[in-house]
């Protein structure tokens, strides 16, 4: 399997995932690649999305954004070393939920450690 590189609006983005729908094709896309079964997504060691995002820079040097959309495996420590370490933006399924609900609430409060959302919008 190998990953892809796309061009959008907002940039270079190199994806990953562990799952799709099927059929729909996905940048990046490794069909399950750390899962052989649904019920293993506990399992997933926290240095997985770091090693994973390592990757994907390595196969597109170009990409400025690395995008993690599962929300189901442990991101967030991944997100302020791959952004420092690739100058990079980094944007997961967690992250996203979480500023979403924190400005429905009405937290609009800049938070340092979870990346350049949570740091500057």
């Amino acid at each position: 399997m190998s990953s892809s590189f796309a061009s959008s609006p907002l940039g270079s983005v190199a994806v990953q995932t562990c799952g799709g729908t099927p059929g729909a094709p996905v940048p990046g896309h490794r069909n399950r690649s750390l899962l052989r079964v649904s019920d293993q997504i506990g399992r997933i060691p926290q240095h997985a999305a770091i090693e994973l995002g390592r990757k994907l820079m390595r196969e597109h040097p170009d990409a400025d954004t690395i995008l993690l959309p599962s929300p189901h495996w442990p991101t967030a420590g991944a997100i302020e070393p791959l952004e420092r370490e690739f100058g990079v933006n980094v944007m997961t399924a967690q992250q996203a939920i979480v500023w979403d609900a924190l400005r429905r609430c009405g937290v609009t409060d800049k938070i340092e450690g979870f990346g350049r959302l949570f740091r500057e919008f």
